[in-house]
């Protein structure tokens, strides 16, 4: 369980995926650039990890009750008993990673995510990478 200011978050979906940024779009709009591709690439395979749970995860984001959390691997030269109590405080920036999250969901779904009005999300160090969809019923 997952205590998030006073409200134990009782549900919890694991993600077994390097967090990635979204990439930013210049004034011609997407075009496909390598590192456009791999972005799409990367909503893919995050795509196809929580499918199941997509219904979920958007119920979850309109109620506003819910956390993510970004892990990210510690580093090899880096101590374990140090580093996992850390918050991750080098690029990507948390926002970025919001957004790829969201995209990675709504890109299919021809909606927008515009109706988001609250964002929880913290980046972590742990010991392996993944993405923790914490949310309340």
């Amino acid at each position: 369980m997952i205590l998030l200011k006073k409200k134990i978050m009782n549900n919890i979906i694991e993600i077994p995926i390097r967090p990635f940024p979204a990439v930013r779009v210049n004034s011609k709009g997407w075009r496909f650039t390598p590192r456009a591709k791999e972005y799409h690439n990367k909503m893919n395979e995050l795509r196809s990890l929580i499918n199941k749970d997509i219904d979920t995860i958007i119920k979850a984001l309109n109620q506003g009750c819910y956390e993510l959390i970004f892990y990210f691997a510690i580093p090899k030269t880096k101590r374990k008993i140090k580093f996992c109590e850390m918050p991750y405080d080098i690029r990507p920036d948390t926002d970025n990673l919001f957004k790829s999250f969201t995209d990675s969901i709504f890109y299919w779904k021809d909606t927008d995510d515009k109706w988001i009005w609250k964002i929880n999300a913290v980046k972590r160090y742990w010991d392996c990478d993944k993405i923790m969809f914490c949310y309340q019923d």
